[in-house]
């Protein structure tokens, strides 16, 4: 089940009912101090055994770098054998969501979403050797953790041109990514859906 508090759950209810394009302003990539999701992961092995756990984001304080204002993004995964735990930057304006992968030895901001984010766009971004291309390919609704439903989410479909793994994500109004999914041509698969969420202040 999804969590929410007070207003929060309120507001969330709403949006739920009327759906998320009928809010008065769009924010399918919220970035706010104290916003915390919480993502189900499920790692599928070609032979059917599964490994479950999660995946926690949480915004803890704003960093300045290169003349912008960042958010620090800390990952971390729980349930899993090996342990993952990092942080990366992230800010926006009206052309798009910019990330600094702080793991990478690539780590110059790159574009991640070109906003508004609307069916048909595409662009490409390049880290490293490899190029990324990322396709909106419209509006569905998304089944996550609960079988709860995320209503009016704009899936992005990503290629990379050296890999053997098709991957997709889900990013709802107010909250963000709901959905993420790889698919290796290899048989093995992982999938991220939304478990919780607290919005932040």
């Amino acid at each position: 089940m999804i969590h929410f508090t007070g207003m929060h759950h309120v507001l969330f209810s709403l949006m739920m009912m009327l759906g998320f394009s009928a809010l008065a302003e769009d924010d399918y990539y919220p970035l706010v101090i104290g916003q915390e999701r919480t993502m189900l992961l499920v790692m599928m092995e070609p032979d059917g055994s599964a490994t479950i756990g999660q995946e926690i984001t949480k915004i803890e304080r704003t960093v300045e770098k290169n003349g912008h204002a960042y958010f620090l993004c800390h990952v971390w995964f729980e349930g899993f054998q090996d342990k993952v735990d990092y942080t990366y930057l992230a800010r926006k304006d009206e052309s798009g969501v910019y990330i600094i992968d702080e793991r990478s030895a690539f780590a110059d901001e790159r574009r991640e979403l070109i906003l508004p984010l609307k069916s048909g766009s595409s662009w490409k971004q390049v880290i490293g050797p490899r190029t990324f291309t990322t396709t909106i390919t419209g509006l569905e609704n998304v089944k996550v953790y609960g079988d709860k439903t995320v209503d009016n989410c704009y899936h992005s479909q990503i290629t990379v041109d050296d890999d053997n793994c098709i991957r997709s994500a889900s990013y709802a109004n107010g909250i963000g990514m709901v959905k993420n999914l790889l698919i290796w041509k290899a048989g093995r698969s992982l999938v991220y859906m939304l478990k919780e969420f607290k919005p932040g202040k």
